[in-house]
Order: C-alpha cells, then sequence, then structure tokens
C-alpha cells in the first residue's frame, strides 16, 4: 500500500515537471518573448546559478533537493534543507539577471554615428 503511494505521488510530481516543461518549450516556440531573448544572457544566467548553487552546496544536497521536487518524501530537516537549496538558487538567479540583460540604452557609437548620419543630411 505504502509503495503504491509513493509510486502514485513520484507519477504526480513527474507529470508536474512534464506539464511545466511544455509550458516553457510552448512560450519559447511561439516566439512571444522573441524580443526580449538575448541568448548570451541566458546562457551566463544559467550556468552562472548552476555554478553559484555548486558553491554553495554539495552535490548530494542539490540532487536531494531535486528528488524532494519531484516529489520524494525525506524527513522534515532534509526537506528544510531542500527549500533552503531552491530559495537560495532562485536568489543567486534573481541577482544574476540585471548582469545577463542586454543594455537598454544605444552605445556611444551608435549614437555618434546616428548623429553624424543627421549632420551629414542637413
Amino acid at each position: 500500500m505504502i509503495e503504491t503511494q509513493q509510486a502514485s505521488s513520484r507519477g504526480r510530481g513527474i507529470l508536474r515537471w512534464l506539464v511545466a516543461a511544455a509550458f516553457v518549450l510552448a512560450v519559447i516556440l511561439s516566439g512571444l518573448l522573441s524580443g526580449l531573448m538575448n541568448r548570451a544572457g541566458l546562457l551566463y544566467l544559467v550556468f552562472g546559478s548552476v555554478a553559484a548553487a555548486f558553491m554553495g552546496f554539495s552535490g548530494r544536497e542539490i540532487g536531494a533537493a531535486i528528488g524532494h521536487a519531484v516529489g520524494r518524501d525525506g524527513r522534515p530537516g532534509d526537506l528544510g534543507r531542500s527549500a533552503y537549496f531552491w530559495e537560495a538558487a532562485a536568489r543567486n538567479a534573481w541577482v544574476s539577471a540585471p548582469w545577463a540583460a542586454p543594455s537598454t540604452s544605444p552605445s556611444p557609437w551608435a549614437a555618434r554615428a546616428a548623429a553624424s548620419r543627421i549632420s551629414a543630411i542637413g
């Protein structure tokens, strides 16, 4: 009976992750956010977040946190450490995000080029 409940909860956890992954993939493929996409910034954000996670947590703690996220049961102390890992990972990504974003201000060279084109016309 307990094994059936564990398998059922594990199946629901995997199903949740698959639905979330399908949603993210659908948003990416739809082109809805294509104007906001910066591949280099995204790679920086992903690899920087993974590196920060490995600097602060052991591989065993990261594996346990991923396991708890997909529905594996654990002791309250282990679940607390997993919650702390996910909180730290989210905070690291949030702090790293401005560095990954493209600059919204034009470069000085672009401003000079535009000014020279305008002065050449008039």
